[in-house]
């Protein structure tokens, strides 16, 4: 059976325009789908809010170092160094409805590298079996490191180790909370 050879460059032709329809209906939902800060997902009440109407009723923490918003059903805690010359301290934000917390670890005069290096060692083995992804974080406000984890089935975390020119500073916090609370973030100049 022989096919017209009028025919063969038609069929080459629908073959051609199918294939760049669904790349641009593919594209068109990879753009659409792309968010720079996720909203968490879910069925709970922010679950169809905008980044803005979620981050509204956050409360902001501010202290001589940084500002951070988070939830407002949560409560912090400021520890301490133990000793007065200790130039740590820890702040904790606790009372999540899920048991989770986040926390904010304060550093004077340590090395990002000997950081990330210190929290590397204490995930991997005691915290989580693996580091699923460390990835470079670079702002107009700090630049660092973001360590994910995943804890057990369902409970991801995160971890971003920052810096500026004199403090290093660790948020940990799960995952679906940390891409809102990161932007959020800033040292005080």
């Amino acid at each position: 059976m022989k096919i017209n050879s009028g025919f063969t460059p038609i069929l080459v032709l629908i073959v051609v325009l199918a294939i760049a329809g669904i790349g641009f209906v593919a594209m068109q939902s990879y753009k659409s789908n792309r968010n720079i800060y996720p909203v968490p997902t879910g069925t709970g009440a922010t679950a169809n809010l905008s980044r803005d109407e979620v981050l509204r009723d956050w409360k902001t923490y501010r202290n001589e170092e940084f500002i951070v918003k988070y939830p407002p059903y949560l409560q912090q805690y400021k520890f301490e160094g133990i000793e007065k010359e200790d130039p740590s301290y820890q702040i904790v934000f606790d009372k999540n409805p899920n048991g989770r917390l986040i926390s904010i670890n304060l550093e004077k005069g340590l090395n990002i590298d000997n950081q990330v290096s210190y929290r590397e060692f204490r995930i991997i083995g005691h915290i989580a079996d693996e580091i699923t992804s460390k990835t470079d974080i670079q702002t107009d406000k700090f630049s660092g490191i973001r360590l994910d984890y995943v804890i057990s089935k369902d409970e991801e975390y995160s971890e971003a180790i920052i810096t500026n020119s004199t403090l290093v500073v660790t948020i940990i916090s799960p995952k679906d909370y940390f891409d809102q609370i990161l932007p959020t973030f800033e040292f005080v100049e």
